[in-house]
């Protein structure tokens, strides 16, 4: 009876602690990006439970749809636990867009997300024009390895002359080299963060996600 009844608790505790996140707020940088800036998107969340650990990552980009998750490991600690997930976006052609958030919680060792997700959405509008012309190409390609301590090679064949830049958090373009075709390893000299990668050839753009570790 006491083995049931202590699994009944257990039982119980894990089921608060999956259901138990919100999404608190949304905070754009820059506020009013051009199709030239980098964007930041910072989504506060809050838990039922703690410690709440966790990783944010973009899903994808669909037109003016953008997927992003964030995905949580909640413990039991009764306490109210606050987290801020960072999403890095790509310079966006103008236009607005809808950016939708997935908050996910999960429990256990190991953890296993397996909440119903608490979704929210805020809108970026893109201002401008950045002198590209149409932008033919926004998707990802793969950094390996990474999280890196600066040296790591793209998964993406390199055309002649193209374009690596790296932003920072905040938007700030902190380094940028031209790279030779089919050029794959690259170097970069960057302190301990989460940056953004972003490859530019004539009107082709491709980014990724790159977090340095030294």
């Amino acid at each position: 009876m006491k083995k049931l009844y202590t699994l009944f608790l257990f039982t119980c505790a894990t089921l608060l602690n999956v259901h138990g996140q919100n999404i608190l707020s949304f905070t754009v940088t820059p506020s009013n990006p051009s199709p030239a800036d980098p964007i930041m998107v910072v989504v506060e969340c809050e838990f039922s439970t703690g410690s709440c650990d966790g990783v944010a990552m973009l899903n994808g980009i669909n037109g003016n749809e953008i997927q992003a998750i964030g995905s949580h490991c909640v413990g039991m600690l009764q306490v109210i636990c606050d987290d801020n997930d960072t999403i890095m976006l790509p310079p966006l052609p103008s236009g607005q867009y809808n950016f939708i958030f997935n908050l996910l919680t999960g429990s256990g060792f190991p953890c296993t997300p397996g909440s119903i997700p608490v979704i929210d959405s805020v809108t970026i509008t893109v201002t401008g024009t950045n002198g590209l012309g149409e932008i033919k190409n926004n998707s990802m390609f793969n950094i390996m390895p990474n999280p890196t301590s600066g040296s790591f090679e793209i998964g993406k064949e390199i055309k002649e002359n193209s374009l690596l830049k790296v932003f920072s958090p905040v938007g700030k373009l902190v380094q940028s080299l031209t790279l030779k075709q089919f050029q794959t390893k690259i170097d970069l000299t960057l302190a301990d963060g989460i940056y953004m990668v972003l490859i530019e050839n004539n009107n082709e753009r491709y980014y990724s996600r790159l977090q340095i570790i030294n």
